[in-house]
């Protein structure tokens, strides 16, 4: 039990329990260092707890306080023994050493540290709840909203009769289709034909009139593509649209008044095939036309480069040109042109030797000034460096004194390590500790199973030897019965045989109650020999002498209460 008391102290010690160095067993424990040891092992387990690890002076709070810690040991803890306040206040070493171990076992380790709540983000908080009514929500089933019995919502219904009916509501959406000039044959009855199969269909008829020439509406004028394609959509009706209605010659155009009429007009599969071809024909020059254009705006983009090349190329000329030009201003006039050059060129050096005398005039304090700052410059670096210098030593010399401090504490702390006693134990001990316990389970283990087997075998024989007896008394019983029928010394023995039967049965009831009650004195005295370890005697004159005390403090108490009550 040292090396489990060992680890007792070490584990309390580092959960922060003022244990002192001398203490090295359960034995030397006070009241105050079981109370505080559990308690901080409680609040390691379960932070929320509210529970004070100091004892209070007066006995029904140290009562109060012992009874809430035996409540939070098997609520958090899940201690399943007997454990009450006596416990905690008159235990013995063997309980209070449970109540250690599985505490301990309970500790989490040390990437399991519950961590304390500090303050909490307004976003994380905002986050974390939008989280959880999200998963709610998903959580709950769908429900349509014309099952929700609290849903307000109402839906008008409307009847309407339906034989019939033509919706004309959206009219003005329609597109208003021109017809082509009726100059032209083929277009002209193409024209007719659909604007009659639209009436026919949709029970509204073009205003599309005979002999007029009508102009197309730039709104109302779809693409060209796209209008080609609804002429051949309309063109290709059914065959109960043909045998519906038949197509109306086109009128007679007006600039062929005195024409005669002809006869043999072409179908309108032939004029599909034309307009088709015509529509070939006209893809295929758009094409054309497209690549052209592809290449003609290529064609555009070099010539761009090149005009921007040309244009760069004159602006350097024309200002060559100007340089030119300025130059042969002045050939004619050439020896005046020289005289006020030089001139010029004697003025800029009279210029040029006052500005120097004016300088050398101005550079000189300036130099001086210049000189006198580098010095000071010089001076105050040097300062500044003796004065660093002289910190570094002094650092220097406090690293030292701390190197020699900390030396001294490792040569301090190398002794007290080596003063140490053998509780504090290595790693591998315990390793080895733990394997011989894990052993000597298994042993113990191996040898229950044992005798359970033992036991199991000695039971089966029982049973065996039972029922070869119960047969045996059986088919003597019918035997000596039939005999007995007819033989007075066979009735006799049938008698001693029922005496005999019985008399066994009494021996194998009275050795069964043998076993119970051998059994059961077996456990009283396991569970006397567990009351005399937890010494109920000492526990009992504490508790008086508890009650006594409880019993003073509550004199007083009165005393003190009826004293006030009279002043």
């Amino acid at each position: 039990m040292e090396e489990t008391d060992g680890i007792i102290i070490e584990t309390l010690r580092k959960i922060g329990c003022d244990i002192e160095d001398d203490v090295t067993s359960l034995a030397h424990f006070t009241t105050e260092i079981v109370i505080e040891g559990v308690v901080k092992c409680l609040l390691s387990i379960h932070p929320d707890l509210q529970l004070n690890h100091k004892m209070p002076p007066n006995l029904p709070a140290r009562y109060k306080l012992c009874m809430e810690i035996a409540k939070a040991c098997k609520d958090v803890a899940g201690y399943k023994g007997d454990l009450g306040y006596e416990t905690f206040l008159h235990g013995s070493q063997a309980e209070i050493r449970n109540v250690f171990v599985i505490l301990i076992q309970k500790l989490p380790k040390v990437n399991e540290q519950p961590i304390a709540d500090s303050v909490v983000d307004p976003f994380e908080y905002t986050m974390r709840k939008i989280q959880n009514d999200i998963l709610r929500q998903l959580h709950q089933p769908w429900l349509p909203y014309f099952c929700n019995p609290s849903s307000d919502n109402s839906f008008p219904f409307l009847s309407a009769d339906l034989p019939n009916a033509v919706n004309t509501g959206g009219r003005h959406h329609l597109l208003k289709l021109s017809s082509v000039p009726t100059i032209q044959l083929i277009p002209s009855l193409i024209e007719t034909h659909i604007s009659e199969l639209a009436a026919d269909k949709y029970q509204y008829k073009f205003p599309i009139e005979k002999g007029r020439n009508f102009k197309r509406e730039p709104e109302f004028l779809p693409p060209a593509q796209n209008s080609r394609f609804s002429l051949v959509r309309l063109l290709n009706f059914t065959d109960g649209d043909k045998k519906k209605k038949k197509p109306q010659p086109p009128p007679k155009p007006s600039h062929l008044g005195g024409a005669p009429k002809t006869e043999g007009l072409p179908t309108i599969e032939e004029q599909c095939q034309q307009l088709n071809i015509v529509m070939e024909n006209l893809e295929r020059n758009l094409q054309l036309r497209q690549e052209e254009l592809v290449n003609a705006t290529e064609e555009v983009a070099n010539l761009k480069s090149i005009i921007q090349c040309k244009e760069t190329e004159q602006d350097t000329l024309r200002k060559e040109l100007d340089r030119q030009e300025k130059l042969l201003a002045l050939l004619p006039d050439a020896p005046a042109h020289l005289d006020r050059m030089k001139s010029l060129l004697e003025s800029n050096k009279e210029k040029i030797a006052a500005l120097e005398e004016q300088w050398s005039n101005i550079k000189k304090p300036l130099e001086d000034e210049y000189q006198r700052c580098l010095q000071f410059q010089e001076n105050s670096v040097a300062e500044k460096l003796k004065a660093a210098l002289e910190s570094t030593v002094l650092s220097l010399r406090q690293v030292v004194k701390e190197i020699r401090t900390k030396e001294d504490a490792i040569e301090k702390l190398q002794t007290h390590i080596e003063s140490m006693p053998s509780s504090v134990l290595t790693r591998t001990f315990y390793t080895q500790r733990i394997l011989s316990i894990v052993a000597n389970v298994k042993k113990q283990n191996e040898e229950m199973h044992r005798v359970l087997e033992d036991v199991k075998s000695v039971q089966r024989e029982i049973n065996s030897i039972q029922g070869k007896v119960e047969r045996t008394f059986t088919v003597t019983d019918e035997m000596i019965f039939r005999m007995a029928k007819s033989d007075e010394a066979a009735r006799r023995i049938y008698k001693f045989l029922i005496s005999l039967q019985t008399d066994c049965s009494d021996i194998q009831r009275l050795v069964k109650e043998s076993g119970n009650l051998s059994r059961e004195i077996k456990d009283l005295e396991e569970q006397a020999e567990t009351e005399l370890r937890r010494n109920i005697v000492p526990k009992l004159r504490q508790l008086q002498i508890d009650l006594e005390q409880i019993r003073q403090e509550n004199r007083i108490l009165e005393e003190r209460v009826n004293s006030g009550g009279k002043l």
